[in-house]
């Protein structure tokens, strides 16, 4: 298995949701492309604060080192290190490095899945929008497992419902990482819009 990418993690993470799995991977390495660039324009804590997300959602994303790499970065942007020192240097190599090692593998991956999953046409696009019902079960799932994909099926999960207190409700129990409450309050939602 890959260092720089876990596959089999993130998959259960998704509920097997491969779609989602690639939408969430190429979105990742879309907006974060430039983070040097970024990094370079920035000032400590805007440098920590994009560290902290992207090592999050890297974490999420079952790309370890990336992560870990991330996770150095912050703690030297928290500390105010010189950008011109070599620790900081150091790091801003190892991130790039990392950064390119993990795009490489996902889309080494995610081209073999093209190549080896056969075509159906009566399947939906991976860009075809999916059903309330469809959406309400992998969050279910996600919030039983207390999975933090979870946040990111929840904001896919809301656009496929009429705008109510009980969406907002349910996202801000999911953003405030109470996915018991979460849980129950998509039951009572759902249980409404059947």
């Amino acid at each position: 298995m890959s260092t720089a990418f876990h596959w089999p993690i993130l998959l259960q993470r998704v509920n097997g949701n491969q779609a989602l799995a690639r939408r969430l991977l190429t979105t990742f390495f879309i907006d974060h492309g430039d983070f040097s660039a970024t990094l370079a324009h920035s000032d400590p804590a805007q440098g920590r604060l994009l560290l902290h997300r992207m090592g999050g959602t890297a974490a999420n994303l079952a790309l370890p080192q990336l992560a870990e790499a991330c996770g150095q970065g912050e703690a030297l942007a928290a500390a105010a290190c010189d950008r011109q020192a070599t620790p900081w240097r150091d790091c801003l190599e190892t991130l790039q490095q990392r950064f390119l090692t993990a795009r490489a593998e996902v889309e080494d991956l995610l081209s073999t899945l093209a190549e080896t999953q056969p075509t159906n046409p009566a399947t939906t696009p991976a860009d075809a929008p999916i059903d309330a019902q469809d959406q309400a079960v992998r969050l279910a799932g996600l919030l039983a497992a207390s999975d933090l994909a979870a946040l990111t099926v929840g904001e896919e999960w809301a656009r496929t419902m009429p705008p109510g207190d009980g969406v907002t409700a349910v996202l801000s129990a999911i953003r405030a990482l109470d996915f018991a409450t979460a849980a129950t309050l998509l039951h009572t939602e759902t249980a409404c819009h059947d």
